[in-house]
Parts: C-alpha cells; sequence; structure tokens
C-alpha cells in the first residue's frame, strides 16, 4: 500500500465515542498538564525555572486529586512512594495518560489504584527534587500559591493566563527566599520594576498609610532587571484597655 493511504484507512478503527464515557475533563486536563510540565522541567535550565515547574506539577496533581478525591497530599504524608528525578516525573506522566486514555476512549473502568500510585510517585520526586534545593514542599507549594495570585488577582481567566509577566513571576523565584517571609507578613503587596514602582508606593501610600515600605531586588543575573517588593504590612492591633 501507499503511505497516502493510511491514515484514512487507519481511522476507520477509530472510537466514535471517545469522550463520552464520563471521564472528567478536569482529570484530561490535569494528566496533558503533567505530561507538558514534566517536559518542561526536562528542559529548565535555571534553578528558578526548577522551582516554577515543580510548583506547576504540583498544580496538576491538585487537579486530579480535587477531581477523583483521593486524598493524595495527605496519603503522601503517610505512604513511601519511590520518586527521586525528572525522569520519574516524565514515565509517571506518560503512565498517567495510559491509564486514562481507555477509560476516555473506550468505557474502561477507571484504575484508581495505579492512578493514585503515579501521582504519587509526581509528588515524591517533587519534594526530593526541591529538598535539593533547599526547600520544602510545603514552600513550592506557596510559591506555586503566590505566582497564580499574580497572574490571576481575582480569579483565572483565559486572557490573563495568555499573556501573564513571566519575567515579574521569574523575579518571585529568583528572589524567593529573601521575597517569602516579607510576604508572609504582609497584607499588599506587589513585584515591579523601577518604572512603576512610584505607583506601586502611592498606592500603598493611599491604602496603608504609615505601614508601606520597599526592598530592592538586585538581579543575579545580569541581562536581568532588578525589581523592587513593595508592600504593606497589616495594621497593628489597637492595645484592649
Amino acid at each position: 500500500m501507499k503511505a497516502i493511504e493510511y491514515t484514512p484507512l487507519a481511522m476507520t478503527t477509530a472510537s466514535p465515542s471517545a469522550g463520552d464515557h464520563g471521564v472528567s475533563s478536569d482529570l484530561v486536563h490535569a494528566v496533558l498538564g503533567l505530561c507538558d510540565e514534566a517536559k518542561e522541567l526536562l528542559d529548565a535550565k535555571t534553578a528558578e525555572n526548577v522551582i516554577e515547574e515543580l510548583g506547576d506539577l504540583l498544580w496538576f496533581c491538585a487537579l486530579a486529586d480535587s477531581t477523583l478525591k483521593l486524598q493524595l497530599f495527605e496519603r503522601h504524608a503517610v505512604e513511601q512512594t519511590e520518586g527521586t528525578t525528572p525522569f520519574d516525573i516524565a514515565a509517571a506522566a506518560l503512565t498517567l495518560s495510559g491509564l486514562i486514555k481507555k477509560p476516555y476512549a473506550y468505557g474502561k473502568s477507571l484504575p484508581l489504584t495505579k492512578i493514585t500510585h503515579e501521582l504519587l510517585v509526581i509528588v515524591a520526586a517533587v519534594e526530593t527534587l526541591a529538598d535539593r534545593l533547599n526547600m520544602t514542599l510545603a514552600e513550592v507549594m506557596e510559591l506555586n500559591l503566590l505566582k497564580l495570585k499574580m497572574r490571576f488577582p481575582d480569579r483565572f481567566n483565559c486572557a490573563a493566563a495568555i499573556s501573564r509577566n513571566a519575567a515579574h513571576e521569574l523575579a518571585l523565584f529568583e528572589h524567593w527566599q529573601t521575597v517569602l517571609p516579607i510576604i508572609r507578613k504582609s497584607s499588599v503587596w506587589f513585584l515591579c520594576q523601577e518604572s512603576d514602582l512610584n505607583d506601586a508606593k502611592a498606592y500603598l501610600g493611599a491604602h496603608h498609610a504609615g505601614q508601606a515600605d520597599t526592598k530592592f531586588l538586585k538581579p543575579t543575573n545580569v541581562n536581568r532587571p532588578g525589581y523592587w517588593l513593595a508592600y504593606a504590612l497589616p495594621s497593628p492591633k489597637k492595645a484592649r484597655k
């Protein structure tokens, strides 16, 4: 046969009911996201990139956890699962894609035990890689939530997801050891460049008079600009008489 004849002949046996068997679109999204983030982790060239990708992997694990009600992170805290390298993460993500393919396309029941195991492998590997960067799993989670708060101040929207300010987000991960303790205590905070600093200070001064402060974050890479962290601490509570 000719190669040009293959596709139409092969598609005579394609499932006509893929997607009609009750497999959640959120689960499909989670598994596709894990595959995508695993590839980005393998391609990461700096510690900042690695930290960001580890957080994104946890986000998609959380999406699968929320969809399937697995109590994933509770299980991780008490179960010993082998997973230590980016390649373990990539292998688990690819395995997950196979585990949901037949339920999605053919109506086979979801193998929840196997799915849970592969997700636990990913979480275990994320924690091990974080530890090598002198981070805890909780810090990776916290930074991921802060990045998403920068991207979506109110709630998710597609336009913000597409037009995100990657440089601002990179600054968060580059300076996380300095930024994280300050943000934890702050009621409002901004990461901004010099050109936006006066606007940030004016906002803080108008809404948090007497509480505002700033800190310059010197870039570790000479090819990147410096950033400012502008923040306001909560108003001190008045002493009760």
